[in-house]
């Protein structure tokens, strides 16, 4: 319950910082292939719409958001069944667009990804392969959020 708090402290002052990133669609194409995933209202079809945009725009300035949703429609679908999954992820995926984070806002997405990923981990929260992939980008967010192998 302290890392939540600490967390959703955090969360307010990543929000403001990451409000300044001024993100583009790479085309218009890109752009109709999320409003349709994102607006597709059948959890499967969703999913699948998702992962599409992903494998056509794997480098997206969206991925975040992308991932986000696939994270809450698992959750809806029950192949996650923690809470705290989507928060801890959007706590981690804020970190890499901090211009200049500080030392508190570094160990805040720290503690979020050891959370996450321990989240993860509990045979009960996710599907295995489900957990895998998205172990695999908790991580890949957390190396990108610390400074001294991001920046």
């Amino acid at each position: 319950m302290k890392l939540i708090a600490v967390v959703v402290m955090g969360l307010f002052t990543f929000v403001l910082e990451a409000q300044e990133v001024q993100r583009v669609w790479a085309n218009r194409a890109e752009y109709e292939m999320a409003t349709d995933a994102l607006r597709e209202r059948d959890a499967a079809q969703k999913i699948f719409g998702l992962l599409a945009w992903e494998v056509a725009y794997p480098n997206s300035e969206f991925a975040d958001l992308r991932t986000e949703e696939l994270i809450l429609t698992y959750q809806r679908v029950g192949k996650i069944a923690s809470r705290q999954i989507p928060l801890l992820y959007k706590i981690v995926s804020l970190g890499p667009m901090l211009k200049k984070p500080s030392p508190q806002q570094i160990r805040v997405i720290h503690e979020a990804a050891n959370a996450l990923l321990e989240e993860l981990t509990k045979p009960t929260s996710v599907a295995p392969a489900d957990a895998k992939e998205l172990a695999t980008r908790a991580w890949a967010l957390e190396v990108a959020s610390s400074p001294s192998i991001a920046r």
